[in-house]
């Protein structure tokens, strides 16, 4: 009976241990990892059924569907990973440079993002950013999105920015 107690407790640790592991790493990435601000382009901004989100779409995964269509990179498999080589402007927006299928050969000055493709177009992780109610009017300004980005491209949406490219924060009520 004892060893079932042993292994109940190991089996609780372990639970406990793998999520809070995941996020000390999002946290890691968000704390340590090289910002870059991702052009939006515009989507409808709420739901009502979820409450008040941005659902998120982006220049730069338009700009890697085009090159996929117009090269000889085969087109990706469903939930394939690419990965997007980025120069970064004086103002800190990515803009494409080139598509890969493998994270590494970074030239001088680029950065790369990991992206999946998925129902025929490129995705990045995040695909809407939820905000405080009543927030909606401050969030409808929003231009950019702003990412940290890892080491290999791993990429976490950090919050979104207007056309100054200031951070948009929630306003306390």
């Amino acid at each position: 009976m004892k060893a079932w107690r042993v292994l109940l407790v190991l089996a609780g640790v372990a639970t406990l241990a793998v999520p809070a592991a995941i996020v000390a790493r999002h946290e890691r990435l968000l704390d340590q990892g090289r910002p870059v601000l991702l052009e939006l382009r515009p989507v409808d901004p709420r739901s009502l059924l979820q409450g008040d989100y941005m659902a998120l779409d982006y220049r730069l995964t338009e700009a890697v569907d085009r090159t996929l269509g117009s090269t000889s990179l085969p087109m990706a498999q469903h939930g394939a990973v690419l990965y997007a080589f980025v120069l970064l402007d004086r103002d800190g927006v990515g803009r494409l440079q080139r598509v890969g299928n493998a994270p590494g050969g970074i030239r001088p000055g680029e950065m790369v993002l990991r992206l999946r493709w998925q129902r025929g177009r490129s995705v990045l992780p995040s695909h809407s950013y939820f905000f405080a109610e009543g927030q909606a009017a401050r969030y409808e300004q929003a231009r950019y999105a702003l990412w940290r980005v890892g080491p290999g491209g791993r990429a976490l949406l950090a919050g979104l920015a207007d056309a100054q490219r200031r951070v948009i924060a929630d306003k306390a009520n």
